[in-house]
């Protein structure tokens, strides 16, 4: 990859980090004055575990790619943090579900966040690269 395309692809995940905050912080927003407190706070648990994820994925897969780390070096530390991860998000919601603070479709609301970002990112960068018709006369 030249460095043309690095730059690039820094400027889309910059690009799509933003949008996803905006969106997050938007969800987030709307809930608080029309909802019980546990929507508002599984909403925004939901968005906060889909933000550290996309975060510490691009920041993963870019330490693997800019290293020399042997395939089966990666793929165990991968397979690792990857359960790691997923084991400390399960306790932390397990917690909260205990403690009566999860109301689930909000919490789904929030996890989607994601896929919503990056559809709106997507849909933002075609409009974006899109020809602007003309009219004549």
């Amino acid at each position: 990859m030249n460095s043309f395309d690095r730059v690039k692809m820094a400027e889309n995940i910059k690009g799509l980090r933003r949008t996803f905050v905006i969106l997050y912080l938007l969800a987030i927003a709307v809930t608080l004055p029309f909802s019980h407190f546990n929507v508002s706070f599984s909403v925004a648990l939901g968005g906060a575990i889909a933000l550290g994820n996309f975060v510490y994925l691009e920041r993963f897969l870019g330490k693997i790619f800019a290293t020399q780390i042997s395939p089966p070096v990666a793929q165990g530390v991968t397979i690792f943090l990857f359960i790691f991860r997923f084991a400390l998000i399960a306790v932390l919601i397990h917690q909260f579900t205990v403690a009566g603070k999860i109301h689930f479709p909000a919490l789904l609301a929030g996890l989607s966040i994601t896929f919503i970002a990056i559809m709106t990112w997507h849909g933002m960068s075609l409009l974006k690269q899109a020809p602007v018709a003309h009219k004549h006369g």
